[in-house]
């Protein structure tokens, strides 16, 4: 037979899971991005190849990475384009999109080892922003002066009604 200490914090447990189940879902949309023309301008002597990975600080996950490229006389570019689909949350009440935070990881391999730096990018902030500018990101936990460069952001809102639709695809140019 149950104790009482535990009847009572089963109870919690099933009202807590309720409150979950019916708890309703956060509006936003899901948007699609590509990245590309990414250069690392000022590598340290002593990294030979890089690569970038794309990870959620959200979740820590990396949604997405380059592939290894060779640093010459202190540069290092990608010639690949990076893409992904994200979901961007949108306040109920104000209609405003919420923060959505991703790490660029500039590393020689994985992103646990050989970390040249990273640099942290509100995407949410980008989605909106028809205009073209210049985006340059200095490394943070890098000492050397390195800046991450992309020169094209793509963004598309993605409507799903029965099938894909994809529209206000917003192309900002960063030199």
């Amino acid at each position: 037979m149950k104790g009482e200490k535990e009847r009572e914090s089963e109870g919690k447990r099933r009202k807590m899971f309720r409150l979950h189940r019916h708890k309703p879902d956060k509006s936003g949309h899901r948007f699609h991005f590509n990245f590309s023309g990414f250069q690392a301008l000022q590598v340290p002597k002593g990294w030979d190849k890089l690569c970038v990975s794309i990870i959620s600080v959200e979740t820590g996950r990396t949604t997405t990475k380059t592939g290894k490229s060779s640093v010459r006389t202190g540069n290092c570019r990608w010639t690949e384009t990076l893409s992904d689909s994200i979901w961007i949350p949108q306040d109920d009440a104000s209609k405003e999109v919420e923060e959505c935070l991703f790490k660029l990881v500039v590393a020689m391999g994985s992103s646990r080892s050989g970390i040249l730096g990273e640099a942290t990018v509100n995407l949410a902030g980008y989605v909106s922003s028809k205009a073209s500018f210049l985006l340059s990101l200095p490394l943070e936990k890098c000492h050397h002066g390195t800046t991450l460069q992309v020169s094209d952001l793509m963004f598309s809102m993605l409507v799903f009604n029965n099938h894909m639709c994809i529209y206000d695809a917003v192309l900002l140019k960063f030199l």
